[in-house]
């Protein structure tokens, strides 16, 4: 990166993306000298340079990856790993663009650009990763079973992996499963509703009944292979839909572990939590008082048509719940409540938060309400660690190495 001069975005919304796609070097989605020349490439940066930039470095890498496997002998091993910074690249172009409405001339192309260097990647793990359809509500919930590499015997532990918002199942492989892989586990990774592929794809919208979800996941998955514990990983929202997943008996006779990655309550307390309302006012909203209901519409109108972090949340969270307005978007927080079914878990439950990240404010409630649950621990992880960010972002070696030291003590 010599005579390179680049200044980290201070549009946080920009800063964030960036730093997330930077953050994945760790687990081959990015090498740092390519994100700095895209990121100087979109300077000044607009919605459509950032597009163009992480755009064309994602399409180079695909060509480079095409041509190391056209030599007299294929590269593969270069070719993997060009193929995975590529996908994650494809996805960086698209991110921002990522809500409703849908810009879908942007981001379709985007993310079935990124599908497929990840699915050509895929094919170049040893062993290559197994693609597994579950069928879902009359649709099909697409995802990745990854086995450690033949050369390091697997030791008997699957680990399923529930993402958020906004990370399709090709970025829980950097969040995720090479951390996993790296250990020997098998990895299971997908797109459930709203999320990815299912959504852009089959227009299907999230869902808080995920106990339904990971049964048949785990079903399909069953037909590939036994191990003989299973864990389940939630990863930002998943970590509130991870703890639903596992709270019934069905379930929980199938999973030995859990983790939540942040603990996460309920979504609607989470939203009533930021508003300008005394307490007696913010807990009979969305339905009351009228004169509060009005002056929360205005407020959320107003940031959902700005260009900036909280308004690209706001669309994003608009796509996912399948909603046309805020309000219609926060009265579909109400069936997201934990609360009902943290008392019904007894497996080893793990309950993360990041010593910065607002949307893990609620995990010491979750914790405390594990009132069954004999092997429960809180784990806080803190910007001096360097994991003190939304999903310990930039720190992910870290929280894996502390995740899997507690996973080897209660499994």
């Amino acid at each position: 990166m010599a005579g390179l001069v680049v200044k980290i975005p201070s549009d946080i919304l920009y800063r964030n993306l960036f730093l997330r796609t930077l953050s994945h070097s760790s687990s081959l989605g990015a090498d740092s000298s390519e994100c700095f020349h895209a990121l100087q490439k979109a300077e000044p940066i607009t919605p459509s340079s950032w597009a163009s930039a992480w755009s064309e470095l994602a399409g180079r890498l695909d060509r480079h990856a095409a041509s190391l496997l056209s030599h007299e002998i294929p590269q593969k091993e270069s070719a993997r790993l060009a193929y995975l910074r590529a996908s994650n690249y494809h996805r960086t172009a698209f991110a921002p663009h990522f809500g409703y409405p849908l810009d879908t001339a942007l981001v379709l192309p985007s993310y079935k650009a990124m599908s497929a260097s990840f699915a050509k990647a895929a094919q170049l793990f040893e062993p290559p990763f197994i693609p597994v359809n579950v069928p879902f509500k009359g649709v099909t919930l697409t995802g990745y079973l990854a086995n450690p590499p033949r050369t390091s015997p697997p030791n008997g532990r699957l680990m399923v992996i529930i993402g958020g918002y906004d990370a399709p199942k090709e970025e829980l492989f950097y969040f995720c499963a090479h951390h996993a892989l790296a250990r020997r586990y098998s990895v299971f990774f997908f797109d459930g509703p709203g999320q990815g592929g299912v959504l852009l794809e089959s227009a299907l919208t999230l869902s808080h009944n995920y106990d339904e979800v990971l049964a048949l996941c785990l079903q399909e998955v069953a037909q590939h292979g036994t191990w003989a514990k299973t864990v389940v990983m939630g990863l930002s929202l998943g970590g509130l839909l991870c703890l639903r997943a596992v709270a019934s008996a069905q379930t929980q006779s199938l999973v030995h572990a859990v983790i939540a990655d942040p603990g996460e309550l309920n979504l609607m307390d989470a939203f009533r939590a930021r508003l300008p309302f005394p307490q007696s006012i913010c807990d009979q909203l969305p339905d009351g008082p009228a004169w509060a209901v009005i002056i929360t519409n205005f407020i959320l109108n107003r940031m959902v048509a700005a260009q900036n972090m909280g308004g690209w949340v706001l669309r994003r969270s608009l796509l996912v719940h399948g909603c046309e307005t805020p309000l219609a978007w926060v009265h579909s927080l109400k069936g997201f409540d934990n609360e009902p079914f943290l008392g019904q878990i007894t497996i080893p439950t793990l309950v993360v938060q990041a010593e910065k990240d607002v949307i893990g404010i609620q995990a010491p409630q979750v914790y405390e309400k594990l009132v069954r649950c004999e092997k429960r621990e809180f784990m806080l992880f803190t910007d001096e660690e360097g994991a003190g960010d939304h999903c310990e972002m930039g720190g992910r070696m870290y929280f894996s190495e502390k995740v899997f030291t507690w996973l080897d003590s209660v499994l």
